[in-house]
């Protein structure tokens, strides 16, 4: 009897080594993969892009390194129209519809999508395009339209549930402002998208504070560019600024976007921070938010270790 034990721990010990350990390695291994950019031939979507002239969309400035936006139609310069990217997904749809039979149909992931921005409506409403949005809630806010298709997840993270190169667009309207980790949001961003398909971010160079329910960063098409292409694989097509006037106060109800100062709204901001270095002091990721919106912790990006080993 005393040996029985020690026969239970080798026992345990032969069922941890011999199956439960090949298991979790086999899981994480198929989790790996499946987050993994896939080497495809490249899609009969990129034929759409290389016929769209970008050049009309877009106008010279004062400043010779940043672009103006540019409507064709009415021929308005820097003024936020919104129907640079609906004209761009329409003229797409339209070919890919007439030259790929097997898969006629455009398919776009809006990240963060579902927000009732008239950008979106009009795609949602373009014949031939399959729209889904993607967000960390799993019941996106009504605005008076048809739920469209919704993916629970978050773009900071791997989603193995959706397998790379699934659509032939994917675009985030003002949401990279307020990710902690967008170099990781744009890995898996590229992953989703078809080789030869399109990425579309739009985003404030400049904006008040606005937790929704984190404010993160502002951006300029340099960057952008960057955050992008250190991933490899991104082949930089287009830019431009534009404005669509001003407002001395904020959207949200509780007033958490509220310019601290009247001149906040016309002079140029800038920010003091200070840090401290402590070996073994963690952060505790307790960033200011919006506590009225959501749950904060659906939209922070998982811990950086476990976040890499899918990238590896």
């Amino acid at each position: 009897p005393a040996k029985m034990p020690i026969v239970f721990f080798f026992f345990g010990m032969f069922f941890l080594i011999i199956i439960i350990w090949p298991i979790a390695n086999a899981q994480a291994a198929h989790s790996s993969a499946l987050c993994s950019r896939e080497n495809r031939g490249l899609d009969l979507v990129s034929e759409t892009v290389g016929a769209f002239n970008f050049t009309a969309w877009h106008a010279d400035s004062r400043n010779p390194h940043m672009q103006l936006s540019r409507n064709p139609e009415n021929n308005f310069v820097g003024i936020k129209d919104q129907a640079f990217i609906p004209a761009l997904v329409r003229h797409m749809a339209d070919s890919v519809h007439h030259i790929r039979p097997h898969d006629s149909e455009l398919h776009v992931l809006d990240v963060g999508g579902f927000s009732g921005k008239k950008v979106e409506i009009a795609i949602r409403r373009t014949t031939f395009v399959k729209y889904t949005s993607l967000d960390f809630v799993p019941e996106p806010p009504a605005h008076g339209l048809e739920t469209p298709a919704t993916i629970v997840g978050n773009i900071q993270r791997c989603n193995p549930s959706i397998s790379s190169e699934s659509y032939d667009v994917i675009m985030a309207l003002n949401v990279f402002e307020h990710l902690l980790e967008p170099w990781t949001a744009s890995r898996e961003m590229i992953r989703l998208v078809r080789n030869g398909g399109l990425i579309m971010i739009v985003v404030p160079f400049s904006w008040r504070y606005h937790a929704y329910p984190l404010d993160t960063y502002r951006y300029t098409h340099t960057g952008l560019r960057h955050i992008f292409e250190r991933q490899g694989g991104v082949r930089f097509l287009y830019h431009s600024y534009s404005y669509w006037g001003s407002n001395t106060h904020g959207h949200f109800k509780d007033k958490s976007d509220e310019p601290p100062h009247s001149k906040f709204t016309t002079a140029n901001i800038e920010l003091t921070c200070v840090f401290q270095r402590l070996d073994g002091w963690a952060g505790h990721g307790d960033y200011d938010h919006n506590k009225a919106f959501t749950n904060v912790q659906d939209s922070l990006p998982k811990p950086i270790s476990e976040n890499e080993a899918f990238w590896q």
